[in-house]
């Protein structure tokens, strides 16, 4: 299917759906009548329906209900909604509120990396999980113990929003608070006298609920059955009601770490540590109810795949369309191996089964099996099955994506430049970078004069339309850029998040310590100690290495033979180069940097690394100025070794405020 006549069609959706739901047969209906289904080549409706909910799918703007009957913009319906919750002292103290399952709707028009800006101008709240070890220096009188709900559940466990010190500050403990959307913007407030019992979220609770779980009394997802109900009835939490934890038992549910089943009969909660990873990974990912459903469906299939007498009964057509949603696929193979114990080889086979069948399951089978020849070090192997798999299905944006990082790995711009274009990104800071590494084209010769290259052709014919060859400089710029990438993906995300917080440690303000944090990690300074002092420029050599342009690769094996130094800066060649002096070895290096030899004035200090970039030294990473205070410290980790966590160490005391010690 053309990319445009997806993107026509979803915008035509998005025109056509507002807050109130619409049947998806009654919006194809429209679009056929619009010619905008003509590409289906089918005037089958039932084809047709079935074809506009798979491309409703594919926008984060639209919410389709799980039967996929019903759709309606995901801003709209949750503009004006109102949800409650009772708050307790514990998160009174830790100025959070536990999301799950009261407040679980109420963001769900949005991605996992934005914050509700509180409507009083205080501040953002920002959805945390999984931050059972935060601290509180405030006791409280409950009974429940430090970091846990009364119920034994970790208080950030099912995710709690967490706002500016105070912002529950007016309420008391079992206050209930209203939660109200308006726009971009959250409103928190007493929930007054008047609230509604919730007699009919109730019942469309139960409702759906039943027809999710099809009868059978199984563990369902809290926030789809929310969600569900929300898209069914558009007069549903419009005013203050009981919390959704309460509304729960009057529907006849019980509500269990983010699941809910029937109160009446015995149901199975999924294994815990699954459940956890599942709930992490969904997260991560950014998945909304669509992408819920995609992944149980793929999770399903890969347990069933570990039964063989079991498997034959797997519909592999249904978990080839799962895999090809939104980041399921990747989502799949980061649960199936670390904490399923499943070795790579039977991800691989799965992915081989995978990719016997129709067109999405050849893609998805392709794009994990280059996943996980990626992880084993197969850099090239994984080129040419992740290019298969683009091939499959040109859509698969997350396939897609990773054919581009392979490009861009192996220098071929263009082709990089040419697969994120397609991609139909409405912002690409990826794209945006590549297209500025373009050297403009410069006509030196007339279209119809000799080559200047010597062919004896026409220039027209020759190199007139040639991309003009790269600048060194600008071809070691690209390999940092790879490098910062690499070591800011997912796979090293922990690590990072812990180095920009152990080098903000010694800040005394948690506000102070969350900006000194963030500035590590957005100015890249983190990235330069993992690579090049915590070994992942190694690392990226050894694996993605032969992917690399020979002059890159060179460039690379250089740099990470040389660890950092503190240089005394000696003369500065204005808008060139500076002359440094290893403060160690007292060996003279000439450095071509043209922003430094303007920032920098003869006798100062930096920290840096430096590199060989065709035949000259560069400043490989981000280089830091060091205070006349500061340098005697500064040389004793230099002759330490450092790796990237004393780095860390050093950085946290030199910007600790107050006197030296």
């Amino acid at each position: 299917m053309d990319h445009t006549n997806e993107q026509a069609v979803i915008s035509e959706a998005l025109r056509f759906v507002g807050r109130t739901p619409v049947l998806v047969a009654t919006l194809a209906e429209q679009l056929a009548a619009r010619g905008l289904l003509d590409f289906l080549g089918s005037d089958d409706e039932v084809d047709r329906v079935r074809a506009v909910g798979d491309l409703l799918d594919l926008s984060d703007q639209l919410w389709t209900t799980i039967d996929g009957a019903l759709t309606v913009r995901r801003d709209l319906r949750i503009d004006a909604t109102v949800f409650t919750h009772r708050v307790s002292a514990e998160e009174i103290a830790r100025d959070a509120v536990v999301y799950t399952p009261d407040l679980v709707a109420i963001d769900q028009d949005l991605d996992f990396t934005s914050r509700l800006a509180l409507l009083d101008g205080r501040g953002t709240l920002e959805l945390v999980f999984n931050d059972t070890d935060t601290d509180t220096d405030t006791d409280t009188d409950t009974d429940e113990t430090e970091g846990e709900r009364g119920d034994g559940t970790a208080l950030f466990e099912l995710g709690a929003f967490v706002g500016p010190a105070g912002w529950l500050a007016e309420f008391s403990p079992g206050d209930l608070v209203a939660f109200t959307r308006r726009g971009a913007l959250i409103e928190v407030a007493p929930a007054g006298a008047h609230v509604a019992d919730g007699a009919p979220e109730a019942a469309r609770l139960r409702e759906r609920y039943d027809a999710i779980a099809e009868g059978a009394a199984e563990a369902v997802e809290i926030d789809i059955v929310v969600l569900d109900a929300l898209i069914h009835d558009v007069d549903l939490w419009a005013t203050p009601t009981r919390p959704i934890g309460d509304v729960l038992g009057d529907a006849g549910l019980d509500f269990d770490r983010g699941f809910i089943g029937p109160s009446d009969r015995p149901w199975e909660m999924p294994d815990a540590s699954t459940r956890l990873l599942r709930l992490m990974l969904a997260t991560e990912f950014g998945f909304s109810v669509c992408c819920h459903d995609a992944f149980d469906i793929a999770v399903d299939a890969f347990d069933t795949f570990d039964h063989p007498t079991m498997a034959e009964g797997i519909d592999w057509q249904a978990v080839g369309k799962a895999l090809v949603h939104s980041d399921v696929a990747r989502a799949l193979v980061a649960l199936a191996s670390p904490v399923e114990g499943r070795p790579a080889a039977r991800v691989a086979d799965f992915a081989t089964r995978l990719a016997s069948r129709d067109q999405h399951s050849r893609a998805a089978g392709a794009f994990i099996t280059a996943l996980v020849l990626d992880e084993s070090g197969e850099a090239e192997t994984a080129a040419a099955v992740l290019e298969a798999a683009v091939e499959a299905d040109p859509r698969f944006g997350p396939a897609a994506e990773e054919h581009a990082r392979v490009l861009a790995d192996q220098g071929e711009l263009d082709r990089a430049i040419d697969v994120r274009q397609r991609l139909g990104f409405a912002r690409d800071p990826e794209l945006e970078y590549l297209l500025s590494l373009r050297a403009p084209r410069r006509a030196t010769a007339g279209r119809n004069d000799p080559c200047p290259c010597g062919s004896g052709k026409k220039f027209k014919r020759c190199c007139l339309d040639k991309p003009a060859s790269m600048a060194t400089t600008t071809r070691a710029s690209w390999l940092q850029h790879k490098l910062v990438g690499f070591a800011y993906d997912r796979r090293h995300r922990p690590v990072v998040v812990e180095l920009c917080e152990h080098a903000a440690r010694s800040q005394a303000d948690p506000a102070t310590t969350a900006e000194v944090a963030r500035e590590v990690f957005d100015t890249g300074i983190a990235a330069t100690w993992l690579l090049f002092d915590g070994g992942l420029a190694e690392r990226f050599l050894e694996k993605r290495g032969v992917l690399l342009p020979p002059i890159e690769r060179e460039m690379l094996t250089d740099w990470v033979t040389r660890p950092a130094s503190m240089f005394e800066i000696l003369t500065c060649d204005w808008g060139v180069a500076l002359t440094l002096c290893d403060s160690r070895s007292g060996d003279a290096y000439v450095v071509h940097d043209v922003r430094a030899s303007k920032e920098h004035q003869p006798g100062e200090s930096v920290l840096a690394h430096i590199g060989l970039v065709d035949g000259h030294f560069e400043f490989i990473g981000i280089p830091m100025t060091i205070e006349a205070r500061h340098r005697e410290d500064t040389e004793d980790l230099v002759a330490s070794e450092p790796d990237a966590f004393d780095m860390a160490d050093w950085f946290a005391g030199i910007t600790a405020p107050g006197p030296t010690p």
